[in-house]
């Protein structure tokens, strides 16, 4: 802490050095004084995304999920592509039970950006939250068609497999990705 106070005082316009320092503050369960930090950095940088990811955080981190939304659509005001602002606000929807607010912003970023694969993980843990374990299956499986290569897409989907107790599925699915990518050894993982 002593020591990004020293930075900040001595370039005030460093930006990075507030951000430091509420990390921190946060290590040392300072959380007022976190957010107190950031506050000081958007007033430097208003529309500084870094800056209001990691408030955002701190705001989550006092159970204030209103306030940490607010920081998130600042950002999304600003950049309506950022997907991991809008990952993010959807999680927050997600932690407060929102399940629909969760659902749009996941299917957002699956619309924008149908290439990576964040949106289609996150909707698929949504709905397995809710127990809709076909649609969770559905979205995961055809992700993952579309995206053959992506581990984390074929580590949710048997996941839910296993969940769902379709081990023969399970197993097949990752024997047929072996044999695509033999070197692959998340792949081998998952089969054992």
């Amino acid at each position: 802490v002593s020591e990004f106070r020293t930075v900040i005082n001595e370039k005030p316009e460093f930006v990075e050095g507030y951000t430091r320092l509420a990390e921190a503050h946060i290590l040392s369960q300072q959380i007022e004084l976190a957010a107190d930090t950031l506050n000081r950095a958007l007033e430097i940088s208003p529309n500084n995304k870094a800056v209001r990811k990691a408030l955002a955080k701190v705001y989550v981190l006092k159970k204030d999920y209103h306030t940490a939304k607010a920081q998130l659509l600042k950002i999304l005001a600003n950049d309506p592509d950022d997907h991991k602002a809008r990952a993010e606000l959807g999680d927050l929807y997600f932690l407060d039970k929102n399940f629909s607010g969760a659902e749009i912003e996941y299917k957002t970023i699956n619309q924008k950006a149908p290439d990576i694969s964040i949106g289609y993980i996150k909707l698929g843990r949504l709905y397995a939250k809710q127990k809709k374990w076909t649609e969770a299956i559905t979205i995961l499986e055809t992700a993952f068609r579309a995206h053959p290569q992506s581990l984390a897409l074929l580590s949710n989907l048997i996941g839910l497999y296993i969940i769902r107790e379709k081990f023969a599925l399970a197993i097949l699915t990752c024997e047929n990705h072996i044999r695509q990518n033999p070197d692959d050894v998340i792949a081998y993982y998952l089969l054992g």
